[in-house]
């Protein structure tokens, strides 16, 4: 009979221990909460998507003018009794900017390297309107649109908690379109000249980007990007500085600079 006694609280105790060895065989099986950031595999392919604003940085119009005669780089030619200067404003953009961006990451310890390549729709375009080459027939118009950009970019960055802070640059290229009207007013003697082409050069700029997950992340993005000026020839303008005869060569130069910022979300796989 005392042996019984004995054996009863032993076994009590060994049924009271085994709840928490059972637990711990279940813990893995639980949710786990989101590892920290230094232990956050940013390495890998990813895609998402943008939007933002784009403007214009720099938007200086040059006129060039080679050869004989009046030249329509100067408003109201002298015959008129005008003075020296140039016709030309500048014309400033804005709009808006949406795409889709796809990219590689490697990691090392907090370091993070990639490549990223997007294509955007731009919505940037603005006008100016002027007393120009001949004020007697009413102003010109100068106007400027940006229809799309793409950039393939290398980006640097080191992690901080769950964000990456980044600079990134490469290689840019768009769609650029500049037109010149004259005497916008006066049907009659109304001329258009139009130049629509791709331009390529470069950007660079920075951001940063927060990971909630080991797959979704946003960020958030400037860029500066500069393209290859855009020459439109308006040579055979006629006006009544040159007597309806146009001469010498006339080109209006346009600086195709952007800022861009924007918002975005990626998906890491």
């Amino acid at each position: 009979m005392g042996k019984s006694r004995f054996i009863a609280p032993t076994t009590l105790v060994g049924l009271l221990a085994v709840p928490p060895a059972y637990a711990a065989d279940l813990t893995p099986m639980m949710p786990v909460k989101y590892r920290e950031a230094e232990r956050l595999p940013w390495a890998g392919l990813y895609v998402g998507a943008n939007a933002g604003f784009a403007w214009s940085s720099d938007p200086r119009t040059d006129c060039t003018f080679a050869g004989p005669g009046v030249s329509p780089c100067i408003p109201a030619p002298a015959i008129l009794g005008g003075t020296s200067g140039t016709a030309f404003p500048s014309v400033s953009s804005s709009g808006a900017e949406y795409g889709l961006q796809a990219g590689y990451n490697w990691q090392v310890a907090n370091w993070v390297l990639g490549f990223e390549a997007d294509i955007n729709k731009l919505a940037a375009q603005g006008n100016t309107h002027f007393a120009g080459v001949d004020p007697g027939k009413g102003p010109d118009q100068l106007s400027q649109r940006y229809d799309w950009l793409g950039t393939a970019r290398g980006r640097v960055g080191v992690t901080a908690g769950n964000a990456l802070f980044y600079a990134t640059g490469g290689f840019a290229y768009g769609r650029t379109n500049h037109e010149y009207i004259y005497a916008l007013s006066s049907p009659a003697n109304t001329q258009t000249f139009g130049l629509s082409e791709l331009r390529t050069g470069w950007t660079a700029g920075g951001g940063a980007e927060y990971a909630f997950n080991q797959h979704w992340s946003v960020k958030a993005e400037y860029l500066y990007v500069h393209l290859a000026a855009s020459n439109l020839n308006i040579s055979s303008l006629a006006f009544i500085g040159n007597l309806n005869s146009p001469t010498g060569t006339t080109i209006l130069h346009f600086n195709n600079n952007l800022n861009i910022v924007r918002i975005g979300a990626n998906y890491r796989f």
